[in-house]
């Protein structure tokens, strides 16, 4: 197989090469195991331009020679970047999570004690109340979650907040990582997203909502989820200890991606967590695309005033399929 620096994008690449000098043609020359792409280092160098991490010459700037040293990724900290004030210290707690936080929630299946299981399912709902998704529900339990009485992993919890916490001095965000996140600041969460990250924008695929409801369950029990390039395999939150989970989600930022891989003999590219919902009408309202409307229906047994308008967005061509 062809050396992985020919497969790979190269943003992490050069950010880590600039860090120790490597640029321009320093980095061209370089002895690599396989010389990098021309139009892959174009690229990658476009993207970091954009972002502010180098300048012309390749070299880092301040926030490029900061975010080198971060144990973060570029896509996650490039969503920090031009942040609305209001949102800054929020972002680096997503950031923290997507980073950190994959195992924050211990599962309960192990705890034979009742008494204890009992108030620990107890204790998380009364602590989740008005949580509909899993990131508003980690966000709570990262705010101010207790490793007790909520049954989390003590060291990740640790590692996340010391990881937001150092990003919130990093970019002289809000210190204070306390209180729940309000509906209207995750709208504003979206909408920065959507402008930022915009690949990360996904739609349910119409196949996903025409599943049996009567179908025997199987491992493979994610939905598939569209962006018109990729497929991410993602399974629906609807822990027993959330009390009104979001349903009939059919769009939303995939903050968290985990690719498989190509030539699996599959239309999946790969599986998602961290959904944070959005609603098409965001989408196209941030100029993301046109929304097409189905013609109306009427649901199974209902009467006229039940009739309802469903939508896709044209520009999204995997789905609906």
């Amino acid at each position: 197989p062809a050396p992985e620096m020919e497969r790979m994008e190269l943003d992490e690449v050069l950010l880590r090469a600039a860090a120790v000098g490597l640029i321009g043609e320093a980095f061209r020359n370089a002895a690599f195991p396989g010389a990098p792409k021309e139009f892959a280092y174009e690229r990658a160098m476009e993207r970091l331009l954009g972002i502010g991490l180098v300048n012309q010459q390749g070299a880092l700037t301040e926030l490029g020679r900061a975010i080198s040293k971060l144990p973060v990724s570029i896509d996650s900290a490039r969503i920090l970047v031009d942040a609305p004030p209001k949102i800054q210290g929020t972002l680096c707690d997503l950031v923290a999570l997507m980073e950190r936080g994959e195992r924050l929630v211990l599962p309960t299946h192990g705890i034979r004690n009742e008494k204890r299981l009992e108030a620990i399912v107890d204790d998380r709902k009364e602590f989740l109340a008005g949580c509909r998704h899993e990131v508003d529900t980690l966000l709570r339990f990262l705010h101010d979650g207790k490793a007790d009485h909520h049954a989390l992993n003590r060291t990740v919890l640790k590692d996340t907040r010391k990881l937001s916490q150092l990003l919130r001095r990093l970019f002289e965000f809000p210190k204070n990582m306390a209180g729940k996140t309000s509906t209207e600041d995750l709208a504003t969460i979206s909408r920065h997203l959507i402008k930022r990250v915009p690949e990360w924008v996904f739609v349910l695929r119409e196949r996903a909502e025409g599943k049996s409801a009567s179908r025997k369950p199987s491992r493979n029990t994610g939905e598939p989820w569209g962006n018109g390039e990729e497929e991410l395999l993602v399974d629906p939150f609807t822990p027993a200890f959330l009390t009104e989970p979001a349903r009939n989600t059919k769009a939303g930022i995939i903050l968290s991606h985990t690719w498989l891989g190509a030539k699996r003999g599959t239309k999946v590219s790969g599986v998602g967590r961290l959904l944070l919902p959005c609603s098409l009408k965001m989408l196209v309202e941030e100029d993301f695309g046109e929304l097409v409307v189905k013609e109306p229906k009427t649901p199974k047994g209902g009467r006229g005033q039940d009739i309802s308008k469903e939508g896709y967005l044209a520009e999204l061509e995997a789905w609906p399929k």
